[in-house]
């Protein structure tokens, strides 16, 4: 962890906002290199930064290529810690999780592990609702006391609670990365389809198969479905999502930021003039396929064309997209090549190109 404070003559007040930083499948911490560099440099107030490392690692037996669960419980753990040990984290009272990739779906599963221990909360009205969750520390070292007992020491309980302000992801596959296998045999989206259907739990391992919903659990469906694990993400006061218009292969815009079907492939849009990386489309534009999508929702769940066309698993992930998109989101649409998937966290030494992204998340989402 870090403090990232602005820059300033007199002495900043110590930070008051945790941000937790979560890469994605066979990551590092140091993804985030770029994004940190831009908060040290934008920051208008001090932020506690935190980037978890005990999931790092590329190898076959990556703790990410692990599944969900795995991941989310060993980041919620270094978060827990953090929140017991340093000084710097006893007067954070905010929370902002930012997830890349598979971060962001096993951050959905931190958030509502936050949750059920109490730390997450939804907002605090008044100091006095904060300080009615604090305890004197002679009263804590009273109850240890008591306690005591021939099995080891529970850790200290964490007593400050976290108001949840954003939960932010870049290039998240939120519906999964099930592609529709429809068409004729000849048909070349079907053909590769296929071929990423096979390779997906070769390369990401049981978390590849979790993402393809062919786990026996179906825990992505359940997070997306069911009200435990929504009701987490509905604490946030902002739930914002990034994604590649075009050029994410391992993470189109569908998935990325909760779509049926991508609206830019019909054209009309325009490129913000601050951020020059980031689309929006024109006024109008799209709205007539949204519609005839409506009136025949059958239609929509079986065209190969329609992320959620796959014939064995359009429904399923349907009622994904419904239940996540009720919940309101903030989407940011970015346009980057050519390696979109990383480009979009700055997280490429070759291109710059995506860092103005990175200055959005910071001036105009995380301030």
């Amino acid at each position: 962890s870090e403090v990232c404070r602005p820059s300033a003559a007199a002495p900043p007040p110590p930070p008051e906002t945790l941000v937790v930083l979560l890469h994605g499948l066979r990551g590092s911490h140091r993804d985030y290199d770029a994004c940190v560099a831009e908060l040290r440099r934008s920051a208008r107030r001090p932020m506690l930064v935190c980037r978890p490392t005990c999931n790092d690692g590329k190898g076959l037996w990556a703790h990410t290529a692990q599944g969900t669960v795995h991941s989310a419980t060993r980041a919620f753990g270094a978060i827990t810690d953090l929140l017991r040990e340093p000084p710097d984290a006893r007067g954070v009272h905010r929370f902002v999780l930012v997830g890349h990739s598979f971060g962001g779906v096993y951050g959905r599963m931190v958030a509502s592990l936050l949750a059920d221990a109490g730390i997450l909360v939804r907002e605090e009205h008044d100091e006095s609702a904060r300080a009615a969750t604090e305890v004197e520390p002679e009263t804590a070292a009273e109850t240890e006391t008591e306690t005591e007992t021939e099995t080891p020491t529970p850790p200290p309980p964490i007593l400050q609670k976290l108001t949840a302000e954003q939960f932010i992801t870049f290039a998240s596959p939120h519906l999964g990365i099930r592609r529709p296998r429809n068409g004729p045999w000849w048909y070349w989206r079907r053909g590769f389809n296929n071929l990423f259907h096979l390779l997906a739990p070769v390369i990401g391992g049981f978390t590849g198969t979790e993402l393809l919903q062919e786990d026996e659990d179906k825990i992505l469906v359940k997070m997306s479905t069911e009200e435990k694990y929504l009701r987490a993400l509905r604490l946030f006061k902002k739930r914002v999502c990034y994604g590649n218009v075009f050029l994410d292969m391992q993470v189109p815009l569908c998935t990325s930021t909760m779509r049926t079907r991508n609206p830019y492939r019909a054209g009309g849009f325009r490129y913000d003039g601050e951020y020059p990386t980031i689309m929006e489309l024109c006024e109008g534009a799209g709205v007539a396929e949204s519609e005839a999508e409506e009136k025949d929702e059958a239609a929509a769940e079986t065209q190969s064309t329609a992320f959620s066309g796959d014939a064995k698993g359009g429904s399923t992930t349907r009622l994904m997209q419904l239940r996540l998109d009720a919940l309101g989101w903030q989407r940011v649409d970015c346009y980057l090549s050519p390696d979109a998937h990383n480009m979009i966290l700055g997280n490429n030494w070759a291109f710059q190109q995506g860092r103005d992204v990175l200055r959005h998340l910071v001036l105009e989402v995380i301030q």
